[in-house]
């Protein structure tokens, strides 16, 4: 249980406008918007050194357990299926990795999620949509 009082997930990605696609991966816990936006502030100007490209490549190469910053080498997990990434958090391991989740945003409705999280690598933002794909709002990375 996190600090608002139950476990959110969502997704954390970016959107291809020409397909109206969104690539993203899944995070199970901790991720109600005001914790992370905060965990993606921090990730991006310390682990990701403020470059929005870098942090996307970053958050699609797993999927997550949580993101936390404050991850290090020796995190446990407590878990052999979690890996804790470095400033990044833990994220969910599998023998056969597979790639990063395709959908288009008018279906988001569909995935069983709280949040999907869209960053913007040209404008260095992260847009917070719900359940259903609606944004409620866009966040600067920079704090």
């Amino acid at each position: 249980m996190n600090l608002y009082g139950y476990d959110t997930t969502g997704y954390i990605g970016i959107l291809d406008p020409q397909r109206h696609l969104v690539r993203a991966r899944y995070v199970s816990a901790e991720g109600h918007p005001a914790g992370m936006v905060d965990a993606l502030r921090r990730i991006w100007a310390t682990t990701a050194s403020g470059d929005t490209t870098r942090l996307i490549t970053t958050v699609l190469a797993h999927d997550w357990d949580r993101l936390d910053p404050t991850i290090t080498p020796i995190t446990q997990s407590g878990r052999p299926d979690r890996l804790p990434v470095t400033g990044v958090g833990i994220a969910l391991t599998d023998d056969e990795p597979e790639p990063p989740c395709a959908f288009p945003l008018s279906q988001a409705r569909l995935l069983d999620v709280d949040w999907i999280y869209l960053l913007d690598p040209c404008a260095d933002t992260v847009t917070i949509h719900t359940d259903d794909g609606d944004p409620v709002g866009v966040h600067p990375l920079a704090m």
